[in-house]
């Protein structure tokens, strides 16, 4: 290859467990194990732009292990574009699409989805069990309650603590730094 040219390529991609937190520098990130169809060029960070249409069966966020992710989108250096839906036993999504940024200290979200199911306590995002469904439309930044910046809208939702249900059924909550 020419030295100002990026390697492309296209097939089958396959990992049992590559660390991607360590390949993105983020510690929010660990193991990813995924299969799909990859077409793209360049293999550093700072040159990638590649789309992937597979399954993630493994990605580690924020100290949890999701699973059974289908993702269809490209992949430019540390921004993904396109959709998604997860089928994790904490977490069930269908129709998702947006964007999703990696660079920088914290992650980016501009996401629209259909949360079918959620056990926040598990996914490491309370401290008790709350589960929650709905349509969610968030555009944030942040990993976690504590450094949330951004606006998170919620309609026709559904939230339990244990077995109650707590009374409402949308949110818009917005957080921002004067």
């Amino acid at each position: 290859l020419a030295a100002n040219r990026l390697a492309a390529y296209s097939g089958k991609i396959s990992s049992a467990g590559f660390n991607l937190g360590q390949f993105v520098n983020n510690t929010d990130l660990g193991i990813i194990a995924l299969d799909g169809h990859v077409k793209g060029n360049g293999f550093k960070l700072k040159d990638l732009d590649a789309d992937f249409d597979g399954k993630i069966h493994r990605l580690d966020f924020s100290g949890y292990h999701y699973q059974h992710i289908t993702v269809k989108g490209t992949f430019q250096k540390n921004l993904f574009k396109g959709a998604f839906a997860i089928d994790d036993p904490n977490l069930k999504i269908s129709n998702g699409n947006g964007i999703i940024s990696l660079a920088g200290e914290q992650s980016k979200f501009d996401i629209d989805a259909v949360l079918l199911y959620s056990n926040l306590g598990q996914l490491n995002l309370t401290p008790e069990d709350y589960s929650l469904s709905g349509h969610f439309n968030l555009q944030f930044v942040g990993n976690n309650i504590d450094n949330f910046l951004g606006t998170a809208r919620v309609y026709d939702a559904k939230l339990y603590h244990d077995s109650t249900r707590l009374a409402f059924d949308s949110l818009i909550l917005t957080s921002m730094v004067d």
